[in-house]
């Protein structure tokens, strides 16, 4: 088991949380004409940001340990714990309320997600902790990802199969 990367820092962790929390709050409470200044809150949130399109309501834990390639997008309700590394690769697009977990204490599973470039995430899926799905891979709607998806494959489902 990966040991949790907020050991031993708790004070440092729950100062990162309280200021996501801040900038979220913010972040989301803008209209829809005000991009710029979403976009000033998400280069000040986000590890690495490359300009990532991101539709409110956004919610992220950290923010300092997601990262995107270039051209990517985030549409509304997607919710991200970044306790450990995600990143999103090139031409990547998140549909709807997807949520990425790096934690999940019910399973004990714990680790970075990493989503390779050019791939879809349906709308309301699920990537569990430690998981890495492949450049140019589909994921169908509602999914939930508990293990690896290998590049070019679409899976779906509950747990998600791999279907091509």
């Amino acid at each position: 088991m990966t040991q949790h990367p907020s050991r031993g820092k708790s004070a440092a962790t729950d100062g990162l949380r309280i200021t996501a929390a801040q900038l979220l709050e913010t972040f989301n409470s803008l209209g829809a004409r005000e991009e710029r200044k979403r976009s000033q809150i998400l280069q000040k949130l986000i590890g690495t940001w490359n300009g990532a399109v991101v539709k409110a309501p956004f919610q992220v834990t950290n923010g300092s340990n997601l990262h995107f390639d270039e051209a990517c997008f985030v549409n509304e309700g997607c919710s991200i714990d970044d306790t450990y590394p995600v990143r999103i690769g090139s031409f990547t697009q998140l549909a709807r309320d997807v949520r990425i977990l790096t934690v999940l204490d019910v399973e004990n599973r714990r680790g970075p997600v990493t989503i390779g470039r050019n791939v879809w995430v349906g709308a309301g899926a699920t990537i569990h902790p430690g998981v890495t799905i492949g450049e140019d891979a589909i994921i169908g709607a509602a999914a939930v990802v508990v293990s690896d998806v290998p590049p070019g494959a679409t899976a779906s489902g509950n747990p998600a199969r791999i279907m091509r």
